[in-house]
């Protein structure tokens, strides 16, 4: 299906016009600066366009990479705390999800910032029920890196949504 207005459109043309500019630290709208947004995911759909071209299921491939991506850390985290079973039926609950499956064929910022809040808190859940070493260590930075990549995504809410879910976590669980 063609791409849908408003937010289809700009989100495919920015990173085309990143191309065509070679600038990849300005994002452009009709050849207008545009800052609204942090350009981690017109990175990563610039580089979608340079590998296989513009086309409207090629652009929507970062969107669907990424869904899938949150089933299997949803897997992999419900898997090391819960077993097998619950794993299974964790990704498959979350894949089946009305609008998960739904933000998962539009291109928006919605499922990346929440496919990278979601690892950083998966990450960090995990971190911190496992023994202390480098397992744990390398989750709890793989945390940070995460909680980074939202926050080039979609701004602050990447770092506040994560400190207060924590912060309130910790108040309750002491």
């Amino acid at each position: 299906r063609p791409l849908s207005v408003p937010d289809e459109g700009r989100y495919a043309e920015i990173p085309r016009e990143m191309i065509i500019h070679h600038d990849y630290i300005t994002p452009r709208l009709n050849d207008i600066k545009y800052f609204e947004k942090p350009p981690l995911f017109y990175w990563m759909e610039a580089g979608v366009i340079r590998l296989f071209g513009m086309d409207e299921g090629v652009l929507r491939s970062t969107i669907a990479v990424l869904a899938i991506l949150g089933c299997l850390a949803t897997y992999s985290a419900t898997r090391e705390l819960y077993g097998r079973r619950s794993a299974w039926m964790a990704s498959l609950i979350l894949g089946s999800s009305l609008l998960y499956f739904a933000m998962a064929h539009f291109i928006t910022l919605d499922m990346p910032v929440t496919i990278w809040l979601t690892l950083a808190l998966l990450a960090f859940l995990v971190g911190v029920h496992v023994a202390p070493g480098t397992k744990r260590r390398l989750l709890l930075w793989g945390f940070y890196v995460c909680a980074a990549l939202a926050v080039l995504t979609k701004g602050l809410i990447g770092i506040v949504l994560p400190v207060a879910i924590i912060g309130l976590w910790m108040l309750i669980a002491r």
